[in-house]
């Protein structure tokens, strides 16, 4: 019977020495699928038998690319080291402390980039340190791996089936093929595991040692631009407070609307220089937005000019209304 003779020539190859692929199982699944002989029953067990066996090839696979990922760091270990030395050694442009020369708005840009690498290395930082957590755990959990794999492989060492006709035994036969094979594999595995478990240790502690320093590294240079932002916004604030003092102080007697802004705005310099000086760090995206116009028309002129001096950027048209502190702000 030709069915016979397809299970009879896989049979006589020794399934410890032969390895099986995806193709000669498929081959067994279309050959047991197209047997009229057998009940509904056998061909189910024997077709869930054969898709074990696939699953098993499948995490021989997955297990071969494993080993085959932990071989080359092993072999790649000393350019990895050499590496990561290159990194820790070269210069960086980014972490220059700032210039004398930089702006604000510069200073700002840069701050912002710098933050944005800072919280991506402290989760790289994080991700290392589970690294670290789950080497030293593997440390304690593979040799009991490796010792459980024996056993199942002494487990399958029991003589194989002798019906080389039936299609169910075959089916039987092949898994169990399958599952020598995956286990073989995995043992392989293991070992590697095991062999390159202190290579590992040292990448990423040396990677980890890398991130460290680049962390520090980069909270200096925050810290130092956010210094000069601060000393930047100081000094301005104190020269806008100057200016709107002598701006108050030349105001001549009998203009006493207009002393009155000179002195909200001298009011208001006060409150914006305190305000650099205790949140230096928030000052860029806090500051406070006012103008000292009047609605009277007469008085626009010297107004916007008083106020002018205490910060450029404001506004040069509207009319006033409380605001923060006291202090007027300038609606359109």
């Amino acid at each position: 019977m030709c069915i016979s003779i397809v299970f009879c020539v896989i049979a006589v190859l020794d399934a410890r020495a032969q390895e099986l692929t995806f193709g000669q199982i498929d081959q067994q699944i279309s050959t047991v699928s197209e047997d009229t002989a057998l009940t509904a029953e056998l061909q189910t067990e024997a077709l869930q038998a054969l898709e074990a066996a696939r699953s098993e090839l499948e995490s021989v696979q997955r297990l071969k690319t494993e080993a085959d990922a932990i071989k080359g760091i092993i072999d790649n270990r000393e350019t990895i080291s050499a590496d990561i030395a290159a990194r820790r050694a070269e210069t960086d442009a980014s972490l220059l402390l700032p210039e004398d020369s930089d702006t604000i708005t510069e200073l700002t840009a840069r701050l912002s980039i710098l933050d944005a690498e800072r919280s991506s290395t402290t989760a790289t930082i994080d991700s290392l340190r589970q690294n670290q957590t789950q080497l030293i755990a593997k440390s304690a959990v593979l040799p009991e791996e490796l010792s459980k794999t024996r056993e199942a492989l002494n487990l399958l060492s029991d003589p194989l089936p002798s019906d080389t006709e039936d299609p169910v035994a075959q089916a039987r036969l092949t898994l169990k093929n399958a599952q020598r094979q995956r286990l073989e594999q995995a043992q392989k595995t293991i070992r590697a595991d095991l062999e390159s478990l202190q290579v590992r240790k040292d990448i990423v502690s040396a990677r980890l040692s890398a991130a460290e320093e680049r962390l520090s590294a980069l909270n200096a240079v925050i810290t130092a631009i956010q210094i000069r932002l601060s000393d930047t916004r100081i000094g301005r604030a104190e020269e806008a407070l100057e200016k709107a003092k002598e701006v108050l102080a030349q105001i001549p007697d009998g203009k006493d609307e207009l002393r009155t802004f000179a002195e909200e705005n001298t009011l208001l310099a006060e409150k914006r220089l305190l305000m650099a000086r205790s949140e230096p760090d928030q000052a860029s995206r806090t500051m406070m937005s006012s103008s000292c116009l009047h609605q009277a028309g007469k008085f626009k002129a010297k107004c916007a000019r008083t106020c002018m001096m205490v910060d450029p950027k404001l506004p040069t048209r509207g009319m006033w209304k409380s605001s923060l502190s006291g202090a007027k702000t300038c609606e359109p």
